[in-house]
């Protein structure tokens, strides 16, 4: 059975399209002033399991590989549609975090159909070659998940956004209301995506990823030391690809920099579309 997700189109049905995914906890509506600005361009903005709309994950097995069907299924038929209408460009696929780490599996999946346009990474971890490390990491998010269920949304969320990586949300003029929207919801569903997503699930993605070339941009924020660093290492096993480092920006460079995310994401687009 094919994964069930929520999802939004928006603009002109003759647009290239670009397929957005966002962090943990957040929902489609983080990229709301971003495709605002790219009005010539389709877009598909999800909602990852147990966020938004979408219905929870019946577990919290490993759930890249079924989610990624899913999405390609969606995709697949989108641009059959387009090609029918005689429209040959290629997909974007948008990734934050979690999203990133989801849109590491998707877009080499794209790119073997020949579907790919590009592949914009910000802030996403490209996974662990080590099991030992990658089982570490699994006990972190079962640990938290347990935690989130225990005290419920509003608790966690707001241990979640003081830890050192994630609290320069505050740099947002709309950080109250972003934490008050994230805060909303179901605890048992998010604790279940955040186990099956977990980047203990994931293996080292940067094989796949060499695969890319010049499709591929990683986009980090300058104040986010650690994965600033981690996306130069990335950045330098995946020959051809960019890496776009912001300015005055932490791990959220959407939100705490939009304008120049939308810089970096607009260089990957047809010039002609994202003038």
């Amino acid at each position: 059975m094919t994964l069930a997700l929520a999802a939004q189109l928006l603009g002109p049905d003759d647009g290239p399209l670009i397929v957005w995914l966002h962090g943990f906890l957040g929902d489609r509506d983080d990229w709301t002033p971003l495709v605002a600005q790219l009005p010539r361009f389709r877009h598909l903005r999800v909602d990852l399991p147990g966020h938004g709309a979408s219905p929870p994950l019946a577990d919290d097995s490993a759930a890249f590989e079924p989610l990624c069907e899913a999405l390609l299924v969606r995709i697949a038929r989108h641009q059959a549609r387009a090609r029918g209408r005689g429209q040959s460009a290629g997909v974007t696929v948008v990734g934050y975090s979690l999203g990133a780490r989801v849109a590491m599996v998707l877009a080499p999946a794209l790119h073997t159909r020949s579907l790919l346009a590009s592949a914009v990474l910000i802030s996403g971890h490209p996974g662990f070659a080590d099991p030992a490390q990658r089982l570490a990491r699994l006990d972190v998010d079962q640990a938290r998940a347990a935690a989130l269920r225990a005290a419920g949304l509003p608790a966690f969320v707001a241990g979640w956004y003081a830890a050192p990586l994630l609290r320069t949300l505050d740099r947002v003029p709309t950080a109250a209301q972003v934490r008050a929207r994230r805060a909303l919801g179901d605890p048992d569903a998010r604790a279940r995506t955040l186990v099956a997503l977990s980047s203990g699930r994931q293996p080292d993605r940067l094989p796949a990823l060499r695969s890319l070339g010049s499709r591929l941009m990683w986009v980090a924020g300058r104040d986010d030391v650690q994965y600033t660093a981690l996306l130069r290492a990335a950045h330098a096993a995946t020959p051809g690809s960019t890496l776009v480092v912001v300015p005055r920006a932490g791990h959220h460079v959407h939100l705490e920099q939009p304008g120049p995310c939308l810089q970096a994401i607009a260089a990957t687009l047809p010039d002609s579309q994202a003038r």
